[in-house]
């Protein structure tokens, strides 16, 4: 995925959503209930499917975008509220979450489907989430950059 956003192509997007595909359907038949594998694997299939509609323009990747990175967003939502695994690992996980909602907020914006009020609106509501996340632990210290990524949203 780092080399497509060096040098994009069409040959490299197909092969990278090619090889994500194939990671769905394998953690899809290895996850456990807490689907840690396809937490990962839908959230870049989701940008795959992101980077080759601005590639082409096809409405298809816009829906299988926005299809895979809701379903990462449940998942993902999931390992936040989970109590069962040690702090530090629910920790991790919540940053995960956090990131992917901003990405999410972003990446509807380039493609207009979020106006710039829909941006600040989401960016509010990842902020509130983030200061209620880190009034539990005060060790949350990663989950400052998504904050602040999330405030200069509303600057875009």
């Amino acid at each position: 995925m780092r080399l497509f956003r060096v040098e994009p192509s069409r040959e490299q997007i197909e092969k990278i959503i090619s090889l994500y595909s194939e990671g769905v359907d394998i953690a899809e038949s290895v996850d456990s209930e807490f689907n840690l594998y396809s937490g990962y694997i839908t959230f870049n299939l989701g940008r795959a499917y992101f980077y080759r509609y601005e590639l082409t323009g096809d409405k298809n990747d816009l829906t299988k975008f926005r299809r895979f990175m809701d379903k990462t967003l449940v998942i993902r939502k999931k390992w936040k509220e989970a109590s069962d695994f040690p702090e530090c690992f629910i920790n991790a996980l919540s940053y995960e979450y956090f990131y992917a909602k901003s990405e999410y907020v972003k990446m509807l914006y380039k493609v207009s489907v979020y106006s710039k009020d829909n941006v600040i609106a989401e960016a509010d509501k990842i902020i509130d989430g983030i200061d209620g996340y880190i009034s539990k632990d005060a060790e949350l210290s990663k989950l400052f950059k998504i904050k602040s990524v999330c405030v200069n949203l509303k600057d875009l």
